[in-house]
């Protein structure tokens, strides 16, 4: 590990992204996020940490909550760091805790949101619906977060539009296929320290997951 990478949690992803990377530098020059308060919910890993970065880059004055069990000490140490960014996370905190912080990033009044679960988009419907009646929109990365909020669509229940990031194309052929396998795959191993190579595998469904899976199951050995 690099010495910049020991002292900043976020430096190999990201390296790893220069997507992401160019869209940070477009954003410093065209600002489209200023005078917006963004709220993210998600598991404040380095990934999510870069995803912050970029959205202050455009200008926007972040808030961001993490996840209970989820939330890395060192990212939230280094998104303190930023002038743009509020973390509003500890590490070890609990669901009671989070569930409050996420409360007191509504308080502020956002006027964009990005939720990981839908748990931030239910409370700011259940709870603020006066904030809700001034959000512009919002995105959501689950499957299950959606298909709470279609529910809350066909009922007339919902307040702004949400982008559903897990129905994109890029999601589905990519992440899908190849971030859901080495996760997966990733897990297993590291709990049951088995070897993939020679064992007999069995995957249950063949959509991009399962695809996904498969293949890298079979890239390791596995029958």
């Amino acid at each position: 590990m690099s010495e910049s990478s020991d002292a900043d949690p976020i430096a190999t992803v990201r390296d790893r992204s220069p997507l992401l990377r160019t869209y940070a530098e477009r954003f410093r020059d065209q600002t489209p996020f200023s005078d917006l308060q963004i709220g993210v919910s998600a598991p404040l890993t380095p990934h999510t940490g870069l995803f912050v970065e970029v959205l202050a880059a455009g200008g926007g004055e972040v808030l961001v909550v993490g996840e209970a069990g989820s939330t890395h000490a060192d990212v939230v140490a280094s998104l303190e760091g930023l002038t743009a960014v509020t973390p509003l996370a500890r590490s070890g905190m609990s669901a009671a805790e989070l569930d409050e912080r996420r409360r007191d990033l509504l308080d502020r009044e956002p006027d964009l949101l990005a939720d990981d679960g839908a748990q931030l988009l239910r409370t700011v419907h259940d709870e603020f619906p006066d904030v809700a009646a001034g959000i512009r929109g919002a995105c959501e990365q689950t499957t299950g977060g959606i298909t709470t909020l279609e529910v809350m669509d066909e009922s007339g229940a919902l307040a702004f539009p949400v982008y559903d990031v897990n129905g994109t194309p890029m999601k589905h052929h990519f992440d899908n296929v190849h971030g859901t396998a080495e996760s997966s795959l990733t897990a297993i191993t590291s709990l049951t320290n088995a070897m993939v190579a020679g064992a007999v595998a069995v995957v249950v469904g063949y959509g991009h997951c399962g695809r996904g899976i498969a293949r890298k199951l079979r890239a390791l050995g596995a029958r």
